[in-house]
């Protein structure tokens, strides 16, 4: 019952999040294309830390140099979100 809904409910907002990461951080288009506010936000998401750092890799291939920035901003991300998202799931599988 109430349990399959919230899960249906999660899965359906996990995607669609999902989705909008993807489109935002560059993963559908290059990033080179979008406005500078929109780099900015793309900047912002662990989608666009990855695909900045995957096109320079790409693109200037093994010289490129390692993406320190995008390494540490994903780290600390990690770091933040993932005590909270332990937590939430903690207390939904005692309730």
């Amino acid at each position: 019952g109430d349990v399959y809904k919230r899960q249906e409910k999660a899965n359906a907002v996990g995607v669609i999040a999902g989705l909008v990461m993807a489109a935002l951080g560059g993963c559908w288009w290059p990033l080179e294309v979008v406005s500078d506010g929109m780099r900015a936000v793309a900047m912002a998401l662990p989608t666009g830390l990855m695909m900045s750092a995957i096109e320079e890799f790409i693109a200037l291939g093994p010289q490129a140099p390692f993406p320190r920035f995008n390494f540490l901003a994903l780290a600390v991300m990690a770091a933040v979100l993932m005590p909270i998202a332990i937590r939430r799931m903690r207390r939904q599988i005692v309730n």
